[in-house]
């Protein structure tokens, strides 16, 4: 599956939770019937925790709280390494610089090892943008994230199969200057442009990530728009920044 296919279907899956939320009416009798539907199509972990989540008033101002499945959520994640189009490509993956394969996958096996203990949450913007956030009760490796941002600055994917290339996709990392809200925080932030090249069709996306380690406990947020226009830089620092600083606060 490449990024873009991956893209659209978290894209409709999304929609679908901020339709099912509904709008007007009974808040509460909304929002229990739209838990009570999604029950069997979303995963949603309870952990210690989740009163360090950013809370709906606390997303942007328009921004609509969404439940995503925790695959959704490990792949945005992935997708900002190039470590879910490595994992789940439709055949073999060459990936170049070729040292870059280990480090993904290393990142990839991370991501499940945070998700085991972990909340999450996630809102939506009416422009398409949608942020992500986990909070994980184990300790990201902040040294291999920023040994794949360093090395695998730029990269490029190209699936196979029987001779025939299928997609070919090129990854760009560029390291961002952290929020004032994470000084003094063992942290990183980036952003990750990608162009996919299938058939004929030339599909970008790009999306904004960040990683903080408060008192062992990993903060981490990713911010993309899922019709593939730009998401707002200031936005994510801003919106980093407060998740960082919430979780000091309370810790």
């Amino acid at each position: 599956m490449t990024t873009w296919t991956k893209v659209r279907a978290t894209a409709a899956l999304a929609t679908l939770m901020v339709l099912a939320t509904g709008c007007g009416g009974n808040d509460k009798q909304d929002n229990h019937a739209a838990e009570t539907s999604m029950t069997t199509t979303t995963t949603t972990m309870r952990t210690s925790s989740d009163h360090l989540l950013l809370s709906s008033n606390e997303f942007p101002t328009g921004a609509l709280k969404i439940e995503l499945p925790k695959e959704s959520v490990v792949t945005g994640f992935g997708n900002s390494t190039g470590a879910s189009d490595n994992k789940n490509a439709q055949g073999p993956v060459t990936v170049t610089p070729a040292e870059c394969l280990g480090a993904q996958q290393d990142l990839a096996n991370q991501l499940q090892q945070l998700m085991q203990n972990a909340s999450f949450t996630g809102a939506q913007q009416a422009d398409g943008t949608v942020f992500t956030e986990v909070i994980s009760m184990t300790a990201a490796d902040l040294g291999k994230i920023s040994d794949v941002i360093t090395r695998c600055a730029q990269m490029r994917l190209t699936t196979t199969v029987l001779g025939k290339q299928l997609t070919n996709t090129t990854v760009t990392i560029e390291t961002l200057p952290l929020p004032d809200g994470v000084n003094g925080t063992g942290a990183l932030a980036y952003r990750t442009t990608s162009q996919s090249q299938v058939g004929d069709q030339s599909m970008p996306t790009s999306s904004y990530t960040g990683y903080a380690v408060v008192d062992g406990l990993t903060v981490a947020l990713h911010s993309q728009n899922l019709t593939g226009q730009q998401a707002d830089e200031s936005t994510f620092e801003n919106l980093f920044g407060q998740a960082v600083q919430k979780v000091r606060d309370i810790q």
